[in-house]
C-alpha cells in the first residue's frame, strides 16, 4: 500500500469516495440526510490549495484504495483550551479493499502530519451506525469525547 497527497487528477476518485459516504449516511439516517451532495471540482481545487487541509489517497496495487479528508486547525478562546488539531472530516475504503489495513494506515499518517505539524489532538465524528468504524477508532486508540443524543417526537 502506498499513501500520498491528492492532486487534481484524483479529482473523480475523491469525489466519488465521498458520494459513497453520503451513501451511506442516506441509507442509514434518511430521517436525516435524504441526498448525498456532489463534490464540485470547483470546490476540490479550493480545498487542495487550502494548506489546512490534507486530502490523501492510499492505493493498492495501483488501484485507489481510499482517502482520507482532514483539516489542521488552532482552536480556542477565553473558554476553550487553546490547542492546534486535526479533525478527520472524512475517511474512506472502496469495500474490495476493506480489512487490509487500508482506514489504519490512512489513519497512521495524519498521525504522523500531527507529529510534524506540532498537533496535540486528532478528532473525528462517527455515527453510531457505523460500528465497524467505531471499533478501528478505539483499537487505534481514539476514545469518545462527548454523545450527540436525540429524542424523535
Amino acid at each position: 500500500m502506498t499513501i500520498r497527497c491528492a492532486n487534481i487528477n484524483d479529482y473523480q476518485t475523491v469525489a466519488e469516495f465521498s458520494r459513497q459516504i453520503f451513501l451511506n449516511h442516506v441509507e442509514n439516517r434518511p430521517d436525516i440526510i435524504k441526498k448525498a451532495p456532489e463534490l464540485s471540482k470547483r470546490e476540490y481545487k479550493k480545498v487542495l490549495k487550502n494548506k489546512k487541509w490534507v486530502i490523501l489517497i492510499a492505493e493498492k496495487n495501483g488501484q485507489p484504495a481510499g482517502h482520507i479528508k482532514a483539516l489542521i486547525r488552532h482552536v480556542g478562546d477565553k473558554i476553550w483550551t487553546e490547542k492546534n488539531l486535526i479533525h478527520i472530516h472524512e475517511i474512506y475504503v472502496d469495500p474490495s479493499f476493506r480489512r487490509q489495513g487500508i482506514a489504519s494506515g490512512l489513519l497512521d499518517e495524519i498521525k504522523r502530519i500531527a507529529s510534524e505539524t506540532g498537533t496535540t489532538q486528532i478528532t473525528l465524528d462517527v455515527w453510531s451506525f457505523n460500528e465497524t468504524a467505531i471499533r478501528l477508532y478505539e483499537k487505534l486508540g481514539y476514545t469518545p469525547q462527548r454523545l450527540k443524543l436525540e429524542l424523535n417526537l
